[in-house]
């Protein structure tokens, strides 16, 4: 991992954090003697994170328990902590479920009460996934009982990305992140990227390369993904759904314009 400073100066970029939740959670719980606790120092951990100007939080819940995220009670988030404490912190759905989902309702919280963004993955990516609970459908329930906060499907839902255009298109705030597809969808990345701004209002799609290795994959994802929202909109002009001013517009806010207003930017 390169430190936050040295990214910024080896980029000349300015760079901003996004505050991941799971990373709190496994560290917290360690020491936590009750749900209670780990809750207490759970959204104490997200207020100070707030407070040091990130501009969002995140979480991958999607590669933990699942998408089908509900509101248990905080009495079966006891019983289900103390479980999952027994079992040595195993990864079920059974015992941890129920303790992830109501910390991700707590940061929900902590993020409309700090005015900031949350980030959700959403759709495939590490074989840690739960597949069968991975889906923007399987998040519906919560985007929509959280309808007036602002919320980014990390990777868009893909594969299933028509239903994450979907989400977005009748949800007012639901916000569409194009890494897995940008770059690494290839001869299909301009049908996926028809697909997403032929659905979802354009001025709620980011671009996103979800690249955190090789450091020329973010060159190379920025080039190819340029390219082809070029080639998108070029036809999307061909067949009058856009002006070339209107096309213009829309590939500059999706490049960057969308991230820093969504962010509070400058």
């Amino acid at each position: 991992t390169v430190p936050m400073d040295e990214f910024a100066e080896k980029a000349a970029l300015p760079v901003h954090r996004v505050a991941r939740i799971e990373p709190w959670i496994a560290r917290l719980r360690e020491r936590a003697g009750s749900f209670g606790e780990l809750e207490d120092s759970f959204v104490a951990a997200a207020e100070q994170a707030a407070s040091e100007q990130i501009v969002a939080f995140k979480s991958v819940i999607a590669y933990r328990t699942g998408l089908d995220v509900a509101r248990p009670s905080r009495g079966e988030a006891t019983a289900a902590f103390e479980r999952w404490r027994a079992d040595d912190f195993a990864e079920t759905r059974e015992h941890a479920k129920p303790v992830r989902d109501l910390l991700l309702y707590r940061t929900l919280e902590v993020a409309r009460q700090a005015d900031r963004p949350m980030h959700i993955h959403c759709g495939g990516g590490d074989p840690e996934i739960v597949l069968a609970h991975a889906r923007a459908q399987d998040l519906f329930p919560l985007l929509h009982e959280h309808v007036s906060q602002p919320i980014v499907l990390i990777h868009s839902g893909q594969p299933w990305l028509d239903e994450g255009a979907y989400v977005a298109s009748i949800l007012p705030n639901v916000y569409l992140e194009l890494s897995i597809t940008m770059p690494w969808s290839s001869l299909a990345l301009d049908s996926k990227l028809e697909a997403l701004l032929g659905v979802a209002p354009t001025a709620r799609v980011l671009y996103g390369s979800d690249e955190s290795t090789e450091p020329e994959v973010l060159w190379l994802s920025a080039q190819l993904g340029r390219a082809a929202l070029e080639r998108v909109l070029a036809r999307a002009i061909e067949h009058d759904w856009l002006t070339e001013r209107e096309a213009l517009s829309v590939g500059a806010n999706v490049l960057a314009q969308n991230t820093r207003r969504l962010h509070g930017i400058s």
